[in-house]
């Protein structure tokens, strides 16, 4: 089912910006060390869920306007990465700025810094050396960007969802949607939140969006015409 003109028109650009504004909002709490903020510091979390979604319902669009899977993961490729890698390697020479004994000192760190980031693997190292961001509530320079892994690893799978959708219907959609979410209370329930939270923890609200697209044609939001009553 291809996109539309109808549906290529929409306010997605101005959705996302309330919901950065929303992140925004709960990491200036967070960051302060403030857990349970009040409003309207407090819907951080509930955002990036959002975020997901809108990703979902997007890069679904994306790929059923062209679903040739080599352009595809090149388009999904330069979306974020060059911007990504750019990031990194500012935060790294911010770091070798100002990392106790200097740069040359720490020229190991730094690089094994800069290489897990560049992987999406931030987890494994977010401080240089002895520790630029030790005593912080929160010790790392930008920890929003674990969302980019997330991120990344569904345009890997997307394409095979999709397809798999085409050929299965709706039940992939709800049997994904189960799996990942029992993962996600299983792991969080178990105090193990760091493998709970990537993939395929994420997942559902990926599905979400991805079902939003595929049956976006019995759902109308906007007036009816004449012809339609």
């Amino acid at each position: 089912m291809k996109t539309d003109q109808s549906y290529t028109d929409n306010n997605f650009t101005v959705l996302r910006l309330v919901l950065a504004l929303m992140v925004v909002l709960g990491h200036f709490q967070l960051l302060r060390g403030v857990h349970h903020p009040p409003w309207p510091f407090n819907y951080a979390a509930m955002a990036v869920d959002c975020f997901f979604v809108a990703s979902g319902y997007l890069v679904s669009s994306s790929f059923d306007r062209d679903s040739d899977l080599g352009r595809f993961y090149i388009r999904r490729f330069f979306r974020i990465y060059p911007l990504y890698i750019a990031v990194v390697a500012a935060q790294t020479a911010i770091f070798a700025v100002l990392v106790p004994g200097g740069a040359w000192q720490n020229l190991q760190s730094l690089g094994s810094y800069f290489v897990v980031n560049a992987a999406f693997a931030n987890f494994l190292q977010y401080d240089v050396g002895s520790g630029v961001l030790h005593g912080l509530v929160n010790p790392a320079l930008n920890p929003s960007l674990w969302t980019l892994k997330i991120e990344f690893g569904f345009y890997r799978l997307m394409p095979f969802i999709w397809r798999a959708v085409e050929r299965w219907g709706m039940k992939v959609l709800v049997g994904i949607f189960i799996l990942s979410a029992a993962y996600y209370v299983g792991l969080n329930n178990a105090n193990n939140y760091l493998l709970a939270q990537p993939l395929p923890g994420e997942l559902p609200f990926f599905v979400l969006g991805i079902a939003a697209y595929r049956y976006r044609g019995h759902i109308k939001l906007g007036p009816r015409s004449r012809s339609e009553e």
